[in-house]
């Protein structure tokens, strides 16, 4: 691809020589203005093969990149906003720079590829007349470099090696203005041409003897800005010079051999192969870096995704902790559930050994008490209660050693000593209910009464009424007689109750009134 630097164009112009197609549309955006902005380009080989146009009246040195067509016009810049300061540019790859040839500036600008420094000083001194040199060229086989005098009378040569500058070998030209615009160098023949842009005349320059020619390609007209810049060919043995103002294009053939050709021919061949592999080579390691890139995004989600598992993996770890300390917890509660059971297993055949006992024991009518085994009339009390001393015993079943069943004699005496009795506990009876106004309720406890229930939580238990009350829980558990069985005697003040001694009692009593405060009991 060949690429022109715009001048006054918005963009820069693209040829492919293959296929003899223009482009001036994708390397765009400079701009139209009445200013010149960049005049020659150089190509560079050592600096990822890009293009170097010379800052005409712009600011910066303007760079192209032909594989990936990005321009760049930053990287070399700040320079001074005169106009036509510099113009024309060529490559030394023996010393990896660039040399600007100094239109109107006074010195030759430097400019270093690899290290992107500029030097605008050390080849200085060549005064500030304008339109001094237009175009400039290296000729290897001398390892100078030659600028083409535009308004200058002599030839400018640099040497890139030890960076002086000669104005006096080629010199005595016209002192005319507007002589030669571009000029190259043709290795074919080691002869550097100029093109003619206000010249009648082709410009020679042997660079080994130092000599020029205006003869041998002359007449080419008198007109003003006829050709601007020039190149070589060497496939065809020919340079162009493309037209400023002329009507066709400018073409300088060689008259040489075919064998001098010929191995030109295999170079641009070669060139061409290389410049193709090259690009090919720069895709494949954009590509590879993408790859690389990818992989190392993929690197770091794999490193965050091994932390992610590493932080979830420690919360399992603390699970299954968790887990294995509620297990023994568990097993802790099993075991104090097991012998919690094993008490109440324990209590509840207590309580059925209570039951047993409670249900062995005789239960005798009102009036009357157990004593070994069976009811005999309790006289005292039953006179101290005013009741009738009347046998209420109903026919006793005793259990005795050897399970046999009889029929005590007390309790004949009992019932014979209750009749007696009967007519007294009546009229004491009358006499308490005149004088104190109190109702009298009989208690007569029933064999239903042995329809009582065991509570395990009840211990020493004193009622009022059918409130429990608990003045000693540290007694063994008692027997509550069903409620609806209960008689409460309000004949006294206080209040009187029937009171039974707990089970492991051979015997209940009765007690009036309010049971002393050592008496086991419940209600």
């Amino acid at each position: 691809m060949l690429d022109a630097p715009p001048c006054l164009s918005p963009s820069v112009l693209m040829i492919n020589p293959q296929t003899n197609v223009t482009d001036i549309t994708t390397l765009g955006g400079f701009g139209l203005t009445p200013d010149c902005k960049w005049v020659g380009i150089a190509y560079v080989s050592s600096v990822d093969l890009l293009f170097f146009a010379a800052p005409y009246d712009a600011e910066a040195v303007l760079i192209i990149n032909p594989r990936t067509n990005v321009t760049d016009t930053t990287t070399f810049a700040g320079f001074p906003t005169s106009g036509g300061k510099w113009l024309g540019i060529a490559y030394v790859a023996s010393v990896d720079m660039l040399y600007v040839a100094p239109f109107s500036f006074p010195s030759v600008l430097m400019i270093n590829p690899s290290t992107n420094v500029t030097d605008s000083t050390t080849l200085g001194g060549l005064g500030p007349v304008s339109g001094k040199w237009r175009g400039i060229a290296y000729a290897p086989s001398v390892g100078l470099l030659f600028a083409a005098p535009y308004h200058a009378s002599s030839v400018l040569i640099i040497n890139p090696g030890t960076n002086v500058t000669d104005t006096s070998t080629i010199s005595g030209l016209p002192n005319t203005a507007n002589k030669w615009a571009g000029i190259a160098y043709v290795a074919a023949i080691d002869v550097l041409i100029a093109a003619p842009h206000g010249d009648d005349a082709v410009l020679l320059i042997n660079p080994r003897t130092n000599t020029t020619d205006t003869t041998t390609l002359s007449r080419v007209g008198t007109v003003g800005c006829k050709w601007r810049g020039l190149t070589e060919v060497p496939s065809v043995a020919a340079v162009f010079a493309p037209p400023c103002r002329a009507s066709s294009v400018l073409t300088v053939r060689f008259a040489i051999d075919a064998a001098v050709v010929e191995p030109f021919r295999q170079i641009a061949q070669l060139t061409n192969a290389l410049s193709q592999m090259q690009t090919a080579q720069t895709s494949t390691a954009a590509a590879l870096s993408s790859s690389v890139a990818a992989q190392t995004s993929t690197v770091a989600a794999l490193s965050s995704s091994v932390v992610a598992q590493t932080s979830t993996q420690a919360v399992v770890n603390s699970t299954a902790t968790a887990l294995s300390v509620s297990v023994a917890a568990q097993s802790s509660t099993a075991a104090a559930l097991s012998s919690s059971v094993a008490a109440q297993t324990s209590m509840q055949a207590q309580l059925l050994t209570v039951g047993d006992t409670v249900c062995n024991h005789p239960v005798c009518s009102s009036g009357t008490r157990p004593v070994n085994g069976t009811c005999v009339p309790d006289c005292p009390n039953l006179q101290r209660r005013g009741l009738s001393c009347q046998p209420f015993c109903e026919t006793a079943v005793t259990i005795d050693g050897d399970g046999g069943s009889f029929v005590p004699i007390g309790m004949i005496v009992g019932v014979l000593m209750g009749g007696m009795l009967v007519i007294v506990a009546v009229l004491v009876i009358k006499c308490r209910r005149t004088a104190h106004r109190e109702t009298l309720q009989e208690m007569v406890v029933l064999p239903q009464a042995t329809a009582m229930f065991l509570n395990p939580l009840h211990r020493g238990v004193e009622t009022t009424g059918t409130t429990a009350v608990s003045p000693n829980a540290t007694k063994a558990p008692s027997i509550v007689l069903d409620p609806e069985l209960y008689v409460h005697d309000e004949s006294s003040a206080t209040g009187a109750y029937d009171v039974f001694k707990s089970p492991d009692e051979s015997a209940y009593a009765v007690f009036k009134d309010v049971p002393p405060a050592s008496a086991d009991v419940s209600a």
